[in-house]
């Protein structure tokens, strides 16, 4: 398993968006999806090399994780379900997840009622918003935009028709994203993705929307140093685990109709046990539901529509004393290759939190 670092710099407007209001269309999510950037890496590698590429869409070993934006310097971060925002002044308030087991076996949903400027009633909640830690504490951050009209020409008419003024509202040149790329085989080397140092991403890539700049480097120490962090963890906390979605996580389900899907990771390691709260109706404190589709390369058919927990959300395990070890290197290992199925799409991707 290789893991390479991805630094990504938007140099023209660039949108990405799940649906299209009139005709106005407005970039949509905290983050640039993994499946996003795994259609700009391969699509262009396909005309180079076909046969590699449909051998990556039958039997995928590269995962791309989301991208996250960098706000001057600082990786930003889906806040957790217990993350909080006085509506006055805007201070960011956090309840620790792992203080607030306490509170959740006793039936009661950890809240915040004051904000550290003493303001009372004021608090919303930001979880799944965009945050930094900056001095200890989390800051809310937002992506700059910035709108773009164009025309669009009819291709028959050779020229503008009523009604075709687009809006664009794009994310703005400059903007800097942080991702991961894991290899299981040697599938970057030769499809030659190593050495790109451009791709297009979203729409309008033919009006020149959606140029990114990429460094790519590969990390050579990092599961290493994951696995090492985790221990770290897992021996502070008493072999608590708190996993927090980076994605959208879920899992498949039979049900009388066919296949349907839970907003659960598919975990089924015997040394790693669900810690379950009748308040929360199971082991995890959901920041939303999100919707994930799509076309199949083979069929040119939509594939099956996912629904799972949204990036933020917290899921709660215990390992055994006697485990410690194996436990964090395989939640090292499951880290970069992602919970159970579609983590090559850039789903059930998620880490170990812990307040540092």
């Amino acid at each position: 398993m290789k893991i390479y670092s991805v630094k990504m710099r938007v140099e023209s407007p660039l949108i990405c968006t799940e649906e299209q209001i009139g005709n106005v269309l407005r970039h949509s999510g905290a983050c640039l999806k993994g499946h996003t950037l795994r259609g700009g890496f391969l699509g262009p590698a396909y005309h180079e090399y076909p046969d590699e590429v449909i051998e990556e869409s039958r039997n995928p070993q590269l995962m791309f994780h989301p991208a996250y934006p960098v706000f001057e310097g600082l990786n930003a971060e889906p806040a957790h379900a217990f993350t909080y925002s006085c509506k006055i002044c805007g201070a960011t308030e956090e309840k620790d997840p792992y203080e607030a087991l306490s509170e959740l076996g006793e039936d009661r949903i950890p809240e915040v009622m004051v904000c550290r400027n003493d303001h009372i009633f004021s608090i919303k909640t930001l979880a799944g918003s965009l945050v930094v830690r900056k001095n200890g504490r989390f800051e809310k951050k937002d992506s700059e935009f910035t709108s773009v009209k164009s025309i669009g020409i009819n291709r028959f008419l050779k020229g503008a028709e009523h009604k075709m003024l687009y809006e664009y509202i794009a994310l703005s040149p400059g903007s800097e994203f942080r991702s991961i790329i894991v290899d299981l085989g040697n599938r970057m080397e030769k499809l030659k993705l190593v050495e790109k140092n451009e791709i297009r991403i979203g729409r309008g890539v033919t009006r020149g929307f959606g140029r990114v700049s990429i460094k790519i480097s590969l990390e050579k120490d990092a599961l290493d140093e994951e696995s090492e962090r985790i221990a770290r963890v897992l021996q502070k906390r008493n072999g608590i685990i708190i996993l927090r979605a980076l994605s959208t996580v879920c899992r498949l389900k039979k049900v009388s109709k066919g296949i349907s899907t839970e907003p659960f990771p598919n975990i089924t390691d015997e040394w790693l046990k669900p810690v379950e709260f009748s308040i929360l109706n199971g082991n995890a404190a959901i920041t939303s539901l999100e919707g994930f589709s799509g076309f199949s390369n083979v069929s040119k058919l939509p594939v099956p529509r996912l629904v799972g927990a949204g990036a933020g959300s917290l899921f709660f395990y215990k390992t055994n004393g006697n485990c410690l070890s194996e436990a964090s290197r395989n939640l090292a290992e499951n880290r970069f290759t992602g919970f159970g199925p579609f983590s090559c799409s850039g789903l059930n991707i998620m880490e170990v939190y812990d307040v540092e």
